[in-house]
Parts: C-alpha cells; sequence; structure tokens
C-alpha cells in the first residue's frame, strides 16, 4: 500500500476530499516508509500499518533477497508507534539456510520489538514456485502433502541440519 509515496498522497487527499470518518489500516514495506509518510497516514485516520519482517536474522534477510535491514525493520516500528499507530508483523521460519541460530535470532528479535501482534508463519515450497524447485533439487521435502488430517498447515521441509519437526515447533516458540 505504501510503496508508492505519490499514489499514498492522492488517497489521503480523496479521504478527506470526500469526509470519510473510518479507521482503517494498511501493509507497509519496512524499506520504503518514513516519518513524514506515517504522520501522513495517521492524519487521516490509519490505526495501523502491518509490517512482512520475515525475518530478525540479517543472513536470513539476504537469503531471502529483502533488500533490507534488520535495523530498518526496527526503526519502522518504533517510527510507526511514535506516530501513535500499531504495528503488528509477520516472520517466516524454515527459508533455505536457516538454523537454530537465526531462529533463536527472529525470536529474540521480535521480542525485543515488543509487538502487540505477530504472525509466524511456516516458509512453505509450494509447486510452481522457485522455492519448490530448490527444495526438489536438494532433496529437502519430506511429503507432498502440506496439511495435516484436520486441514491445517505442516512443515515439509527436512534441511540437513534442521528438521520439519524443530522448524515447526519454532513457530510455536513465538506464541509462547
Amino acid at each position: 500500500f505504501m510503496a508508492n509515496k505519490d499514489w499514498v498522497s492522492k488517497f489521503v487527499t480523496l479521504y478527506k476530499q470526500h469526509g470519510y470518518e473510518f479507521r482503517w489500516s494498511c501493509t507497509g514495506r519496512v524499506d520504503t516508509v518514513d516519518k513524514e509518510l506515517l504522520e501522513l497516514i495517521r492524519n487521516a485516520n490509519c490505526v495501523s500499518v502491518s509490517y512482512g519482517i520475515e525475518s530478525g536474522s540479517q543472513q536470513m534477510l539476504d537469503n531471502m533477497n529483502k533488500r533490507t535491514t534488520v535495523e530498518i525493520a526496527e526503526d519502522a516500528v518504533n517510527a510507526t508507534r511514535a506516530c501513535g499507530m500499531q504495528a503488528p508483523c509477520s516472520f517466516i521460519i524454515g527459508y533455505p539456510g536457516e538454523t537454530r541460530e537465526t531462529i533463536q535470532q527472529t525470536i529474540t528479535f521480535a521480542k525485543q520489538l515488543d509487538l502487540n501482534s505477530i504472525q509466524a508463519s511456516l516458509a512453505s515450497p509450494y509447486p510452481g514456485t522457485e522455492f519448490y524447485d530448490l527444495c526438489m533439487e536438494n532433496g529437502w521435502i519430506s511429503s507432498e502433502n502440506f496439511l495435516d488430517g484436520s486441514g491445517h498447515q505442516k512443515c515439509v521441509i527436512n534441511y540437513p541440519n534442521l528438521t520439519n519437526t524443530e522448524i515447526f515447533n519454532s513457530v510455536e516458540e513465538f506464541y509462547n
């Protein structure tokens, strides 16, 4: 939503011209927000900006080609809060290169941010994606069945030094 500042400015102008007063939320990229943009949307009744931080490990952010840093993510969350908005964040566990250490870095980072809302998800190598092809080439997929018997997502990735059970359990750690 906030990647194009000109578009956001036009949106806010139209929002105000129409006399809207409803509260709303949006998604943002940690590498595109700044105080001016955050204040602009806050003054148009935005109450929350959600960020896909994905990891608290710089190594993993680089592996994911996020083109940002842990510090930039922290600054974006803090700036959002300083403008009076909430900043729920999402994280992904189990991307190639993940280790017990990078998982712990991410959990520690999320706790350090003291977020009011998080979403921790399993990396899933869905057929037709580069991630799937990479996992197939390396023999990392343990099952073609991505759901358990009750329809919940399960971890199907087994890395040489990190099992699917460890990855799955680490997602649970986020919520403890």
